[in-house]
């Protein structure tokens, strides 16, 4: 705003970046839109900024403002003051600042006082962000304190070293070659200097603010079915309702893998350990009193719900590929889901069968187990390489011709202990049939692992060829 917006007659390009901008909102690109965006914002700032101006030189015909200056540091404290109060009024820094810089350029307020003025912008400012936070959620609000605690100590330095930062920038000007009567480019300069300050000096107790904030606006702990993610202040930004969603599909799927693991007599840290996987399932063998059925309707099925609906209600604001995004989260939840109920007809014959003394049916529960314990593995370990997605969609590609080809080799194996009479046909019929849920569990899981860690479509289209 100093450099351009006061040197040259910008009123003469604001009005082109605002037709322009207000055609490209037309556009059906989303690039298109939000570079159309930025003319509109930016032709209306300098298109204010000329006005401003054009109204402060009037205005120097009839009052000078410049007559009210105020020395020392009452000076500072009253500009400081209305610095604030204008901001508050405005609700924008920015807007004040241009104010600011225009009354400054054309003599209506002295240096030192535009600097009061300055810092008092970016006091005022914190109540902006802090009505702003009202209809947040608890980090917004969170936030919106950091916010106000960063600002007010900013603002506080800047004042105790007002005079000796007038003095640097006094100092550095010429070296960036701004002239001494140039004052709006000194305000620029020093609203630069004490902002870096303030980054400097908070930015050592990030940690310990982070662990003060959390202590804010806590709220009750909901239940082990509800949704953690999902805000719905924010479900009109395309780019946050998309990462709230995508975020508690995989806490969908956390959840949905505990109920999983100890359908199978499995603990998680026994699955996720540096222990074989014969190893884990051979070890692993006694029942474990889990009501999958009392999981799945208390808490999968609820929180399932909750990201339907909000995938739902985000759709109306999303465009083409934005709900496309949708889809794919919705069936990846579905998925989850699904991989539950399946694994709840599997607990039942693998509770069933533990108890039976032929070596057969138990060999071939182990390989299910066994199966399972690979397919998670393999996801936990795609999931620390979220930078290489394409390594992640091999990895993927493989598991799933590898849980394929494990599918047809124990279908065989039981058609061959039929023959032997090894296994009478009642047990067989089961065991095919988990066959099946595991193989349906393996392909569901990977699928949703595709989905929601692999994001470039591009890379997408290389794992549906070879869908099965």
């Amino acid at each position: 705003m100093s450099s351009f917006g006061l040197k040259i007659k910008i009123a003469q390009y604001a009005l082109p970046m605002l037709i322009f901008g207000v055609v490209m909102q037309f556009s059906r690109h989303t690039a298109y839109r939000g570079f159309g965006s930025v003319l509109i914002g930016l032709g209306f700032i300098f298109l204010g900024i000329a006005y401003m101006k054009d109204g402060f030189e009037t205005l120097k015909q009839g009052l000078d403002l410049a007559q009210y200056a105020m020395d020392g540091y009452l000076g500072v404290f009253v500009y400081i003051l209305f610095g604030a109060v204008a901001t508050v009024v405005i609700q924008s820094s920015s807007a004040t600042m241009a104010i600011i810089i225009t009354a400054l350029a054309s003599g209506q307020i002295d240096y030192i006082n535009a600097l009061s003025l300055a810092i008092g912008a970016n006091v005022g400012t914190t109540v902006t962000a802090i009505l702003g936070a009202l209809a947040s959620n608890r980090n917004g609000k969170r936030l919106a304190v950091a916010h106000f605690i960063f600002n007010i100590i900013t603002g506080i330095v800047a004042v105790l070293l007002i005079y000796q930062l007038k003095d640097m920038v006094d100092r550095l000007s010429p070296m960036l070659g701004i002239a001494d009567d140039d004052f709006a480019m000194k305000l620029a300069l020093f609203h630069t200097i004490f902002n870096v300050l303030g980054v400097v000096l908070v930015t050592p107790f990030i940690g310990r603010m982070v662990r003060f904030l959390e202590t804010l606006f806590r709220a009750r702990e909901k239940g082990r079915g509800f949704a953690k993610y999902l805000t719905y202040e924010v479900m009109e930004i395309p780019a946050s309702a998309l990462a709230a969603l995508r975020k508690e599909t995989i806490h969908l799927y956390d959840k949905s893998l505990e109920a999983i693991a100890h359908a199978m007599n499995l603990h998680r840290s026994d699955i996720f350990s540096e222990a074989s996987v014969d190893a884990v399932v051979k070890k692993s063998h006694k029942p474990m009193q889990i009501d999958v059925d009392r999981i799945y309707q208390q808490e999968i099925k609820t929180l399932y719900g909750e990201i339907i609906k909000y995938a739902s209600m985000s759709q109306a604001y999303l465009d083409e590929e934005g709900n496309q995004q949708i889809y794919e989260l919705k069936l990846a939840a579905r998925n989850i889901v699904e991989t539950v109920k399946d694994v709840r007809e599997l607990q039942k014959n693998l509770n069933y069968y533990a108890k039976t003394n032929n070596t057969d049916i138990l060999d071939n529960y182990n390989r299910l187990r066994v199966e399972l314990v690979t397919v998670l593995r393999k996801i936990h370990g795609i999931r620390g390489l979220e930078d290489d997605e394409e390594e992640i969609l091999t990895q993927i590609e493989t598991q799933k011709e590898a849980s394929k080809e494990t599918e047809v080799q124990m279908n065989q194996h039981i058609d061959h202990l039929i023959r032997e009479n090894k296994i009478d046909p009642y047990a067989a019929t089961s065991l095919i049939n988990d066959i099946g849920f595991t193989g349906s569990i393996s392909k569901k899981l990977l699928k949703c692992a595709a989905i929601l860690w692999v994001s470039d479509e591009e890379i997408k289209e290389l794992g549906e060829e070879y869908e099965y």
